[in-house]
């Protein structure tokens, strides 16, 4: 038996205090992430503690307060400028007119006709009036002009005219088969005449006087017949005069002509070809002058007029085009909820009585080409005026959009709602009454006092939006 000191002392005879002291060690033993959590927090702590520490030093110092330098600014008055009230519309650029041109006779195709630079027609090539576009084999329809000729020549000699005698003043007395007959009738006549006297000395029987008498209204008969001829001769030469203009007028079919000057759009024939009546020869369009076809919105069609003034936009193109509304659809589609319109350039006299020479407008007609995209601003009120202020005084963040209002030296922010635009100026729908100032040029960090530089420039009356 083991002695009473070295023998095991059962756990539950172990005094409390070893195992309090071994559940306080296993606490104390440090963690390295927790530390480190520490630590970071600590100087946190300390870095914010000197921000304020600075913070609190210079506001509360006057001559830190008197550092700050005022911005220096150039201002301007928010005033009433004109700007004429616009509808905006989006449509496309027209030719004024556009036409398949096809043939009006059938035939094999000759040759193409040439456009301005003598080149054979083909697409983009810019022809005149009455330029040849196609012509067709022809010795059929002269052979025709010419069998034409000969049976009028022909119905000419039967009543008896000479080659170049007019046929206007023809006297159908004067026919050869009328002056045979009356030639006849005139004999027995005479030969009635010499029987009556014959008979009164009963010289003759009174058969051979009977004999005589029915020789004379056969002679009659037979001249009326024969100015019933001419008659229809003469109507007979009017059908063949008819024919020879029908085969003249076909034998000038054969050229296929431009009915108006303008641009081949497209060329559906070649040399060889054979075309039938009506078959397209070739798409012409009138490009000047030009349309533009829009639609106007519902709810502007009431402002809408005849005879309003539109300036027409097109991208890549310098200069604005002016047009006037020449066309209003009667009704609005159904489907876009919209009003058809066109315009059309103004007139040169018109654009004379504006100021602007009509020699000195620039031809734009030659660069436009048929289906552009353009946008028209329609002036429905030419004297309108709006409240507005220089793109410059305009500042926009997080789509909010304010300027910077200056009372004596003082600049704060307000907060406004702008409306049209152009290259110079921005209109003030809200937020900016008239004769307000506001900063047009310069920096303003924050609310507070700025500087004003007097500028000819700011000072001279704004000029009117364009």
């Amino acid at each position: 038996m083991l002695p009473r000191a070295s023998r095991p002392t059962p756990a539950s005879c172990v005094p409390e205090e070893r195992f309090l002291h071994r559940k306080s060690h296993r606490r104390m033993v440090p963690n390295s992430e927790y530390v480190r959590a520490m630590l970071l927090l600590s100087l946190l702590a300390v870095s914010s503690a000197g921000c304020r520490g600075n913070s609190d030093a210079s506001g509360g110092d006057p001559a830190a307060q008197a550092a700050i330098i005022p911005s220096e600014v150039k201002v301007t008055q928010a005033r009433m400028i004109a700007w004429p009230r616009t509808v905006r519309v989006q449509g496309s650029l027209m030719g004024d007119e556009r036409v398949v041109v096809g043939a009006k006779v059938g035939g094999r195709v000759a040759s193409l006709g040439e456009d301005a630079q003598h080149r054979p027609i083909d697409l983009g090539s810019e022809v005149r009036e009455g330029d040849v576009l196609a012509r067709l084999e022809s010795e059929e329809f002269e052979l025709k002009v010419q069998e034409a000729e000969s049976q009028l020549e022909q119905v000419r000699a039967t009543l008896g005219l000479e080659k170049d005698q007019s046929d206007t003043s023809l006297d159908p007395t004067k026919a050869p088969t009328v002056v045979q007959e009356k030639a006849l009738l005139d004999e027995a006549k005479a030969n009635l005449q010499r029987a009556e006297a014959l008979s009164q000395q009963t010289a003759i029987s009174g058969e051979e006087l009977q004999q005589r008498r029915t020789q004379v209204d056969v002679a009659a008969a037979k001249y009326e017949s024969a100015l019933h001829g001419v008659d229809e001769t003469i109507a007979s030469l009017g059908v063949r005069r008819a024919e020879l203009a029908i085969a003249r007028q076909i034998l000038e079919d054969s050229q296929i002509r431009a009915p108006f000057g303008g641009v081949i759009e497209q060329r559906y024939i070649a040399a060889g070809a054979y075309v039938q009546v009506g078959q397209p020869v070739a798409a012409l369009v009138k490009i000047d002058p030009w349309r533009f076809h829009a639609n106007v919105p519902e709810r502007h069609v009431h402002v809408v007029k005849m005879g309003q003034p539109v300036t027409i936009h097109i991208e890549g193109e310098p200069q604005a085009l002016e047009a006037v509304i020449v066309r209003i659809s009667p009704s609005v589609e159904i489907s876009s909820r919209s009003l058809a319109i066109e315009a059309m350039r103004k007139p040169a006299s018109a654009e004379t009585a504006a100021g602007t020479p009509a020699a000195a407008l620039p031809d734009v007609s030659s660069r436009l080409r048929r289906g552009l995209f353009a946008e028209g601003d329609i002036i429905i009120d030419a004297d309108a005026k709006a409240l507005a202020v220089p793109r410059s005084a305009i500042q926009e963040f997080a789509g909010v959009e304010k300027v910077w209002r200056v009372t004596g030296t003082e600049a704060w922010e307000q907060t406004v709602k702008t409306g049209r635009r152009n290259d110079e100026f921005i209109e003030i729908v809200s937020g900016l009454n008239e004769g307000d100032t506001v900063v047009a040029s310069g920096t303003v960090k924050q609310a507070g006092p700025v500087e004003i530089i007097k500028d000819d420039k700011t000072s001279a009356e704004t000029p009117a939006a364009k």
